[in-house]
């Protein structure tokens, strides 16, 4: 019923049999991405419908007008340069988040998608710092544990955090020449990570946030707009369930952060409190190795 290409919360225009009664989801705006070799590419945005946020939570698809964007969950390097030019573009800074899903670690639909959520999430409410940590989610507060820094200037860092996950920033004034041009690598670096994911068959999921825009200090509001500056964070999992949670709980985009939903009381007790744990047992390990897939993948 939850389809994105049948039923009553289709984005498929199509009506009938197979496809369900009534109009397909209304689009809510369509964006315009530039890419490096001149041309433009489309994304289409839609209301999503969970976990709900009053102030909005959205899914990003590329444009089905195309067909051949008609694909499976899975990031090519234009989505990942895409998606990490549309990060740089979040204002004011940090205030939302873009997460991709892959296959077997939250996924609910095997059709490329992204979701964009407003930030901090509802249960930070008043409480994230947002001079600090904007976006208010665990893992945007984690430790670099390793750290290599690429030739374009993109760092990449091993996190200490209960699940494995890699963080890429990249920062570059729009006023320079080479703003682009650092935004591209950030793309190439992720689609690099992403990519020995894929090799490995291990569930992952990408967040991109801006939020060191917000942690530069003594910019005017004027100057902060002239920042691009981006944060990637790619999770490695060796699985979406873990043992101890029951009531069907799937580990997602907002869990993987540091924030949970609990759809039924049997989920919230199984989890016990214990957020950590939980994301211990999806994590894969042993973490150093998969550091040491990254770093030769990235420095070649």
């Amino acid at each position: 019923e939850d389809s994105f290409l049948v039923g009553p919360l289709r984005l498929f225009g199509r009506t009938g049999e197979f496809h369900g009664d009534g109009e397909p989801r209304e689009r809510t705006a369509r964006l315009v991405v530039p890419s490096g070799d001149g041309a433009l590419r489309h994304w289409d945005v839609y209301h999503n419908v969970s976990p709900m946020d009053p102030r909005g939570h959205y899914l990003l698809l590329p444009a089905l007008d195309y067909r051949n964007e008609w694909r499976e969950q899975s990031l090519t390097p234009n989505d990942c340069c895409d998606l990490t030019y549309m990060a740089s573009t979040i204002d004011p800074p940090g205030s939302m988040a873009l997460s991709f899903n892959s296959v077997g670690a939250g996924a609910s639909q095997n059709h490329i998608h992204v979701h964009a959520c407003v930030c901090p999430p509802p249960p930070l409410l008043g409480r994230a710092n947002a001079a600090d940590h904007p976006s208010g989610y665990a893992a945007t507060k984690a430790s670099a544990t390793r750290t290599i820094r690429l030739e374009s200037g993109v760092s990449a860092s091993l996190l200490d955090y209960p699940c494995t996950c890699v963080k890429l920033s990249a920062r570059a004034k729009r006023s320079d020449q080479n703003a682009d041009h650092v935004l591209r690598e950030m793309g190439d670096a992720i689609t690099t990570i992403v990519q020995v994911a894929q090799r490995m068959e291990a569930p992952h999921k990408v967040t991109w946030t801006n939020n060191d825009a917000l942690r530069i200090d003594n910019l005017q509001q004027d100057e902060f707009r002239d920042i691009a500056a981006v944060d990637a964070y790619v999770f490695f999992r060796r699985a979406e369930l873990s043992n101890r949670c029951r009531g069907g709980f799937r580990s997602a985009f907002s869990e993987m952060l540091g924030v949970f939903h609990s759809s039924s009381e049997e989920q919230l007790e199984s989890i016990g409190g214990n957020m950590a744990g939980v994301l211990s047992d999806v994590s894969l390990e042993p973490r150093e190795s998969v550091w040491e897939d990254v770093c030769v993948a990235l420095l070649g």
